[in-house]
Formats: C-alpha cells, structure tokens, sequence
C-alpha cells in the first residue's frame, strides 16, 4: 500500500545548537532527492529569523509556531502541519521546536503516536547537541557562567533524545570528538550518537538516511524509554524565565547619499558586522552571558516571499520565476549568530556584499541572561549608534519572559493527561 502519511522530523536541543542549519540543509538535500519538504519553525515570540531565513534559503513551503513551545501550542502545531498539507502536500515535515523546549517525547511524540498516528508519521526524536558547549558543561561543570537551572534544563534535553547528533563536530579535535562520544554513550546508555557538522552536506545526509528508515520511526516504547517521568517543572519553568528574550526588526537608512553599488552595498555587511561585534562587547563588560544572538538582513523582497504561499501546481513559467527570484535572494542575504561557550564569536552563515543599505531590512533575536528591560536597553543603545555608518530603524521590537510552561498533553506513566503536570 502506498504511503501517504508526511514523515515529520522534529529536531530539538538547546539554543545555538545549530537546528536552523541542521534543517536547511537536510530540506536542500531532500529537495534535490525529488522530495516535497515544508518546514515548521518555533518560538517564544514573534518576528523569527527561523522563519525569514528558512523561506529565503530553502524556497520550501514554511510555517510558524509562536508565543509558546510545541508542546504548549500543540493544537497550533497540528494547524500549521495542516496548512502545510493544504498548501504542497509534502512527503516530509521538518519541525524545530524553540531552543528552551524539552519533555518533547510526553507532550509531541507520545500524543502524535497515540491519537493521530493515523495521520503522520513522527520520525524518532533528535536532540542536536552544540559539542563545544557540552564540552564545556562537562569541563567545568557549567554552560559559559549560565544560571544552573539552564544547565538542568540542556541536560534534560539530551536525556530523551532517541538519537543524539554532536553538531560543530569540525569546531573540536579527534581526541575530544571521541570523549564526548563515549561520554554520551554512557550518560545515555543504549541511545545511538553520530558526531556531525550541519553545514556539511554530507553529514547531514548521513543523519537523513538513518532517520527516514522506517526502522527509525518513532515508536510509543522508545518514546516511553526516553520520557523525562522526573522532570522538575518549577525548575524547567525558571530555566525558561531565566533568559531575557528580544525580537526586532527594521529597516536600514544610508546617511549619506549612495555612491557606488558596491562600495554602498560593503556597508551593510560592515552594519552586521559592526552591530554583533559592539553588542558582544556591550554585553561581556556588563556581565551578561550570551545564550543565543541571531541577525538576517535581506532585500525587502524577503517581507513579499513571507506573505506568500507556496504552491506546487505553479505552471512551469511562473515556477521557473520564482526559482529565479528565489535565487537572486539568496544571493544578497547576511545571515550571522553569537553563541557561546564564552567569550560569544561571530558564526557566518552568509555573508553577501551585494545589498544595498536603502533595500536591506533586517531580524534580531537575542537570548541573554538578564532581565527583559536590561536586554532591551543594550540591544537599542547598540542600534542607535549606527555601527558601520548607518541608520537602523525599529519598526518592532519586543523583550519579555516566556511563561511557565503549560502543555497541552504529558503523556505520563500509562495516562494521558491534559495540561501541565
């Protein structure tokens, strides 16, 4: 009988770990494989560079989960999943869960295999673990001077992962690949781990060939094994609280009048640059410790692609433009993250000299250890100095704390259960 259910991936663990990446590049290798492939991004709020980033770079269908975790926002992911059927009716679902999610096999898997195992088919559950921050936790008993309840928070994550990925592989040497490897093998015993690199093609198509076995589906026992019965919710709930959340976004302004294309086009990666470098600077004298920065400035053309559906009966002129269009996007992105351990270093993801300050709009999300209203100011003091000689206006921007998590299911010891535990 042919199948007809879309696979759903859903790739969870801390933030910074490397998930956007890790899915962007496995929807470009399922993509070339002939495969239709939409991808779902999560968060505690609004205005994700997920998102923008994943409809510039992979031209894929997308859709967002937002102001709460999957879990909390269980019956949002089932729309978007939905949607995403409506709109290409894929072969496979690419989902991210926010970066301070976890309990994942009780409140995702668990209630998809249970009661609506007739209409998806969850893969087993990946946790991607950033190698040189679990190093670090590991050496020196912390993540970088993060609040203890946040390193509660990474481990549990790792611990119900059916499938455990060390992403920024190419970051440690032989000998510490291999420690981490046998580290986590015996912290959780029996469950399988692959070292990898997810902006290397080949490692993540090695992570999709395992995982798209039909003997790498999730099954209700695995998931059970690797349920997190003892998770201390008031902890989770604080490690969440903990962390000062940003979103932004804007429009950049030249203060002089454009000369050369290039010359023009220069400064806005100078911007990017310029912008995460006084950041990091601004935040270490203060004390504050980086868990997540994410920058993407793009052509306005990007806010057009974010409003439209993607629809896989385009006739083949209308297709060929929009590949085009979608190439020529691609082409003028910049696309850079802070992330510990500490001291925070800028990782590039793309780079282009070729967008000009009066065409680029830009997305900021920032995770920091501190208050919302301490981020804010540190983020709006960065802006309005004009790094790199430009103007940075603030259409939005939104600082808070998430709130306490409150799933919609947690499938426990032989029940279901109906909001939080």
């Amino acid at each position: 009988m042919h199948e007809t259910r879309p696979k759903l991936i859903i790739a969870g663990g801390f933030l910074g770990a490397g998930k956007t990446t890790l899915l962007l590049q496995a929807a470009a290798i399922l993509h070339q494989r002939g495969l239709r492939v939409a991808l779902i991004t999560n968060d505690q709020g609004r205005e994700l560079v997920d998102t923008a980033l994943a409809a510039a770079w992979s031209g894929e269908a997308v859709a967002e989960v937002t102001a709460g975790c999957f879990c909390c926002r269980f019956s949002d992911l089932l729309e978007a999943v939905a949607d995403l059927e409506r709109r290409i009716e894929p072969h496979v679902i690419l989902a991210e869960p926010v970066g301070s999610c976890t309990d994942l096999q009780a409140t995702v898997i668990l209630p998809l295999l249970h009661l609506y195992r007739e209409h998806y088919r969850p893969a087993c559950l990946s946790i991607v673990v950033d190698g040189p921050r679990l190093s670090h936790l590991i050496r020196h008993g912390d993540l970088s001077l993060l609040n203890d309840d946040v390193a509660y928070l990474f481990a549990r994550q790792i611990e119900e992962g059916d499938l455990l990925l060390i992403n920024k592989s190419d970051l440690l040497a032989a000998d510490e690949q291999l420690f981490l490897r046998n580290w986590l093998r015996a912290y959780c015993p029996g469950v399988p781990v692959l070292p990898m690199t997810a902006r290397r093609r080949e490692s993540v198509a090695l992570w999709l060939d395992n995982l798209l076995q039909d003997v790498n589906t999730a099954r209700v026992s695995e998931a059970e094994a690797h349920r997190l019965d003892d998770l201390d919710y008031r902890r989770y709930a604080r490690a969440e609280a903990r962390l000062g959340w940003l979103n932004a976004r804007g429009r950049l302004q030249s203060s002089h009048p454009i000369g050369t294309s290039n010359g023009e086009a220069g400064r806005v990666l100078a911007w990017a640059a310029a912008l995460l470098s006084q950041l990091q600077e601004r935040l270490a004298r203060a004390g504050l410790v980086i868990a997540h920065i994410k920058l993407l400035v793009a052509p306005q053309a990007l806010r057009r692609l974010l409003s439209e559906e993607p629809d896989r009966r385009q006739v083949p002129d209308r297709a060929e433009a929009a590949a085009s269009q979608q190439e020529q996007l691609q082409g003028r992105l910049i696309k850079a993250s802070l992330c510990g351990p500490a001291p925070a270093a800028i990782s590039w993801d793309a780079r282009s000299a070729h967008l000009l300050p009066d065409e680029a709009v830009w997305l900021l999300n920032a995770r920091v250890d501190c208050s919302p209203a301490v981020l804010e100011t540190h983020v709006r003091a960065v802006l309005a100095a004009a790094p790199g000689g430009l103007q940075a206006e603030i259409e939005e921007l939104s600082a808070f704390q998430p709130a306490p998590p409150q799933p919609h299911y947690r499938f426990g010891p032989g029940v279901s259960q109906h909001g939080p535990p």
